[in-house]
């Protein structure tokens, strides 16, 4: 992806909307629209998660190119898009078996009863560890 700061008049950075340039790299739908055609790509195109978990409950509606390349279209990259990921073992990679059993240990390991019980040994001493910090010598970069 493109850098997301540009230089202004007066030598202020000008910080762009890296969703926004995000859907200008895939032609992506806006987050107002549910679904869309995109004419160029030769794609459907959901623009809320609300939407997207509607049609990919559907595997006769919904064909999704990260598990299976020969569905992606040409100008669609497999390798950035798993980079992009995080890697191949992630959630849109996972066969639905994989996906169902990943989601079930995800629940049981970060509930609330569990959370709460990280809360005082765990979260707050790293909070507090993180805002009581000295900025390193120099200054931040």
């Amino acid at each position: 992806m493109a850098s997301t700061a540009s230089q202004s008049t007066g030598g202020t950075p000008t910080i762009r909307d890296p969703y926004e340039e995000l859907r200008e790299l895939t032609g992506g739908a806006e987050p107002s629209e549910d679904i869309r055609w995109n004419e160029e790509r030769g794609v459907w195109m959901t623009g809320s998660y609300r939407a997207f978990k509607e049609v990919s409950q559907h595997p006769e509606l919904f064909l999704f190119p990260g598990t299976d390349a020969s569905f992606a279209p040409d100008w669609f990259d497999a390798d950035f898009y798993v980079w992009f990921e995080g890697g191949p073992k992630k959630l849109p990679f996972l066969s639905p078996s994989e996906h169902d059993a990943l989601h079930r240990w995800w629940i049981t390991q970060f509930n609330p009863r569990v959370v709460e019980g990280w809360r005082e040994d765990v979260i707050r001493p790293q909070v507090h560890e993180a805002t009581t910090r000295s900025p390193p010598k120099g200054g931040l970069s």
